[in-house]
């Protein structure tokens, strides 16, 4: 049943009427910094930042959008976007789950380099190319053969350091603000991810309601070819979630039988941190960090039930709540 107008606050509805807008004061506002288009089409220019470069492609494309090609070296090279009318992202700072997400995909983290002009061909046999030393009864013994050429060699693929974080500088009016993501990229479906930086901690090195953002400063932490389809600065507010199994929970063989604990969570943009406690009996403490974790429960209690309890957390400053799930595990002598 919808309130009537008279259980709202006469101060707020005079309020909501004169702004023509809701009663219920809306959540900042996206900002989209970025949308796969190109540089005049987005109001903005694209070049490089030290030693790395900027470019739009078709090349790689999500949906129907192309990407932004950014070549990376380390967190101080990189690309840069400098937009030619500031965007506000102030209100978005203040919320109290401000993220920068960044849609990319990640290069293949190897280079090949060419081969030289190949190995040396080979030595020359005794006595070159004049006679040999002499042979029985005096007479010059056969020269050795000539050493060829060699072929060009071959090139030789060499694995980089993967990308693993990202580093965004927001250069405004106001100053510069520095965001760095939390945790280990890892590639989604076919390749693209969304990665959260958060911004929230942010705002406390802004003075007044507005930062107008001028210029985006992109780095990583190896050298990459990175494809980048959208930059949002936003509010993330979704709750988290987790699916948590074992490979087994009874008839366990205590000391002996190790046992897959699993927990895949999903919080919007958020970072996570899956923590686990083995035994609830003694109060529920951070024993194990980890999505993915094999365990072996001790002989000394056995037979016993235990409770096993998995803590899924923001592993950043996010003001979300935890989500705590439990399993109960049997363990036998």
């Amino acid at each position: 049943m919808k309130p009537s107008l008279s259980a709202i606050p006469t101060a707020l509805l005079a309020a909501a009427i004169a702004l023509g807008g809701p009663l219920v004061p809306a959540r900042a506002a996206e900002v989209t910094l970025y949308n796969g288009e190109p540089a005049n089409a987005v109001g903005a220019t694209f070049a490089g930042w030290g030693a790395g470069s900027a470019e739009y492609t078709t090349e790689e494309r999500q949906n129907t959008r192309g990407s932004l090609r950014v070549k990376v070296r380390d967190f101080y090279q990189g690309a840069r976007i400098d937009f030619a009318e500031p965007r506000d992202i102030g209100p978005v700072l203040r919320q109290p789950n401000a993220y920068l997400a960044v849609t990319l995909k990640l290069g293949t983290g190897s280079v090949t380099v060419p081969g030289g002009m190949g190995r040396p061909g080979g030595m020359m046999g005794p006595g070159g190319m004049g006679a040999g030393m002499p042979g029985p009864g005096g007479m010059p013994g056969p020269g050795g053969m000539p050493g060829g050429m060699g072929g060009p060699g071959a090139g030789t693929t060499v694995q980089l350091p993967s990308v693993s974080k990202l580093r965004v500088m927001l250069v405004g009016a106001q100053g510069t603000l520095e965001a760095m993501s939390v945790g280990e990229i890892k590639s989604g479906p076919q390749g693209w991810v969304t990665v959260g930086l958060p911004l929230d901690d942010l705002a406390k090195e802004v003075t007044g309601e507005q930062f107008l953002l001028k210029r985006l400063v992109i780095g990583a932490n190896a050298p990459d070819t990175l494809h980048i389809t959208r930059i949002v600065a936003l509010n993330d507010d979704t709750a988290i979630r987790a699916n948590v199994t074992a490979s087994r929970q009874n008839g366990i063989r205590a000391a002996q039988e190790r046992v897959v604990f699993s927990a895949t969570g999903q919080a919007g943009v958020t970072p996570l941190k899956v923590t686990w406690d083995w035994d609830a009996s003694d109060g529920v403490q951070e024993e194990a960090v980890g999505e993915r974790i094999e365990h072996a429960f001790s002989a000394v209690d056995a037979p016993k039930r235990y409770t096993v309890t998995c803590t899924v957390k923001p592993a950043d400053s996010s003001k979300k709540a935890p989500l705590v799930k439990t399993l109960q595990v049997e363990v036998v002598p």
